[in-house]
């Protein structure tokens, strides 16, 4: 669908906030790739709702790669300028349509005969309003203001001609430096980069063949980053042959986190029994305490370099953990407790049970571990490790118990 308009799929985003962005914080450089974007509004509301949900300093890290067929070849430029009128809006928030949009000046009244409408060139000199909210002054800068869609021009008859007042607002240049406009076709089943944290895809693959839904979610799969995120619109299912290379992360939507290709003979080995699991090199017998048990999740572990553990509450996956457990310090990476699940002290209770059974004799080796060690704390989960007994290192990671005590 050539044609949409900003923030139409509002639960979407809510999910993305809540399920994705969390774990794409954890990384240094985040990139996206908006499969079919039309012409622009999808991805900048993705931009937008990542703005608003991670701060300014790890945005300017965020490019999101908006790529589409464009068979009428003027997408790039409308995305590249993020100019919409005013019907493209309606659904925006006001404090965000104050935040990141700037309504352009001087933009009269269109008249033109019954075949269309004009480009025009305008000046502007219109107030900025910043992400904290300041105004500033905008320079004075040339740009082409689209012609409006026949089903927004808002005309009036008169005298035989057609006049439409249309109000146009451009994104801010925050989120322009963003997005990033390719035209590319996903039926050629080549995608445009790999190692990407989110992959959001809407209304598109509805349009294809079965057998092109599953070559095209394949690819995704492959340019997916190892933890990375499928999103997709809320009737387009998951086929089920496919249904071992992710994880559905809730029932409330389809929002899809990857699961490596494990070899089916080194699957099946691993399955044998719990007593074969705890006697593989990289695997963790079940820990239990208070409710909670975390276990070895062997789809993503079989692949990684990590090991990742399913936390469960009840039978219930309820969060994961990624962790290293090759050598004499067990390194925490990352700890996920899902958003409902939230508020209970479930992380608290994972890292107590970690200290409570970190003595715990590992397979192959008689040797106990030496320390946890949580890798890159974030300035804002300080306060969460140190009430656990964690120190910090001085190189941005928190160790247990205090090691550096000695040193």
């Amino acid at each position: 669908m050539a044609f949409t308009f900003f923030f139409r799929d509002q639960h979407t985003l809510e999910l993305i906030a809540q399920y994705v962005i969390p774990d794409l914080k954890r990384h240094m450089y985040i990139n996206i790739w908006d499969a079919g974007c039309a012409m622009g509004p999808e991805p900048y509301s993705l931009a937008i709702t990542l703005r608003e949900n991670m701060g300014p300093f790890l945005f300017r890290n965020v490019r999101i790669y908006a790529t589409d067929i464009d068979e009428r070849g003027d997408f790039g430029t409308t995305i590249q300028q993020g100019i919409y009128p005013e019907s493209r809006i309606k659904r925006i928030p006001a404090e965000l349509l104050q935040r990141y949009f700037t309504l352009l000046d001087d933009v009269s009244p269109l008249q033109g005969g019954t075949d269309g409408w004009d480009m025009r060139r305008r000046r502007r000199s219109a107030k900025v309003v910043h992400a904290k909210g300041q105004p500033g002054q905008a320079e004075r800068e040339d740009i082409s203001i689209p012609p409006p869609l026949a089903d927004e021009q808002g005309m009036q008859e008169g005298n035989g001609r057609r006049t439409a007042t249309v109000r146009y607002y451009q994104i801010s240049e925050e989120m322009r430096k963003a997005v990033i406009f390719q035209q590319h076709d996903l039926l050629s089943l080549e995608p445009i980069r790999g190692g990407f944290g989110l992959i959001l895809c809407k209304n598109v693959l509805l349009h294809f063949t079965p057998q092109e839904r599953v070559a095209v979610i394949k690819m995704f799969h492959e340019a997916l980053a190892p933890d990375g995120y499928l999103v997709t619109e809320q009737t387009q299912k998951l086929p089920q042959e496919l249904s071992s290379l992710f994880y559905r992360v809730t029932s409330a939507g389809q929002v899809f986190q990857k699961q490596p290709v494990v070899s089916l003979s080194n699957h099946l080995s691993r399955a044998k029994s719990g007593v074969e699991h705890a006697k593989t090199k990289s695997g963790w017998g079940t820990l239990e305490a208070d409710g909670i048990e975390i276990k070895t999740d062997w789809a993503f572990t079989g692949a990684s370099k990590y090991t990742w553990l399913n936390i469960e509450l009840k039978g219930q996956r309820i969060g994961k953990v990624r962790v290293d457990i090759s050598g004499d310090v067990l390194k925490i990476y990352s700890l996920t407790i899902f958003p409902e699940f939230q508020g209970h002290g479930y992380a608290r209770k994972v890292i107590t049970l970690f200290q409570t059974d970190w003595r715990l004799e590992r397979p192959n080796s008689p040797q106990s571990y030496k320390a946890i060690v949580a890798d890159r704390v974030r300035y804002t989960a300080k306060g969460f490790w140190e009430k656990l007994g964690f120190v910090d290192d001085n190189h941005g990671n928190y160790v247990w118990p205090n090691i550096m005590a000695g040193h």
